[in-house]
């Protein structure tokens, strides 16, 4: 269970030759609902672990992105927008990163998103009292099976295995 404060979109322009100091054309744009809770209970899936993230809800152009993560994260609604932070991938691999820096949850906001974490922790609770339960994938598949809870249909989801997070890296791919 990953708490997830201040998430983010990291918008992720993928270059052929990028030469700093002069317009560069990108080859492809990707976006994906990243921060570090966000990020590490994405690392943890991937790893085959049942998990969850709360956050609070993105801004409109990043609701897209919190459905594509099935049941991975739970978002409570609240003011502040969410940021968006700018990486640059060069074909070489070499990344650059433009973060903008963190806002500050309300008081209410920051109580609510901390109340969805204790809910969620108790629904994992209730759902056997582990987290640590057998549900892992064979290293080399691509498929992450979740489990939001009881009722809840359990779900496999294709993950490509590149650039989920930034712990992972960015590369592009074909």
């Amino acid at each position: 269970m990953t708490l997830t404060p201040s998430p983010v979109v990291d918008r992720v322009y993928f270059f052929e030759d990028m030469v700093p100091g002069t317009v560069n054309r990108a080859l492809t744009v990707e976006q994906y609902l990243g921060g570090n809770g966000i990020n590490v209970a994405r690392t943890l899936q991937l790893a085959g672990n049942i998990t969850r993230a709360v956050a609070p809800a993105p801004n409109p152009s990043g609701l897209e992105l919190v459905r594509r993560e099935g049941e991975l994260i739970r978002t409570v609604l609240v003011s502040p927008p969410t940021r968006v932070n700018t990486v640059l991938v060069s074909s070489d691999g070499s990344t650059t990163n433009a973060n903008r820096k963190p806002g500050l949850l309300p008081e209410a906001g920051l109580r609510s998103v901390c109340e969805a974490t204790l809910d969620e922790l108790r629904t994992l609770a209730g759902s056997g009292g582990s987290l640590a339960q057998d549900n892992r994938r064979e290293p080399s598949g691509s498929s992450v099976a979740t489990s939001p809870g009881p009722g809840a249909r359990n779900q496999s989801m294709s993950r490509c295995q590149r650039c989920r997070t930034g712990a992972l890296g960015y590369e592009r791919h074909g």
